[in-house]
């Protein structure tokens, strides 16, 4: 795991959160939102991080599964997948921004 947090701690470094965090992020990715609430206890977070990490999760979550059903409906896996990721990734960026407007860290 250490390897893990030392390659993702630049990238998780735009939502102002220290690397362990990605840990929870890509669980979250991968299984859902309940595999993101078990993993968070693990991460020393503020209240603001796990709020970005549930807005994050909740738009791409379950990426595996949800792929396999959207090309069961004949439709592009790779588009929907990589829509839901960058669409999580922005709104991860804009809230990270707005918590630093608005002084919520």
């Amino acid at each position: 795991m250490d390897w893990l947090t030392t390659a993702c701690a630049p990238l998780m470094g735009l939502f102002h959160m220290p690397g362990e965090a990605a840990v929870p992020l890509i669980t979250g990715f991968i299984l859902d939102e309940y595999g993101l609430i078990a993993a968070i206890k693990a991460v020393d977070l503020t209240g603001f991080s796990v709020v970005i990490l549930a807005v994050m999760v909740l738009i791409s979550h379950s990426l595996f599964v949800e792929a396999a059903i959207v090309k069961k409906m004949s439709l592009s896996a790779t588009f929907f997948t990589l829509y839901r990721l960058s669409a999580s990734l922005i709104m991860g960026f804009a809230l990270s921004i707005a918590g630093t407007v608005f002084s919520l860290w």
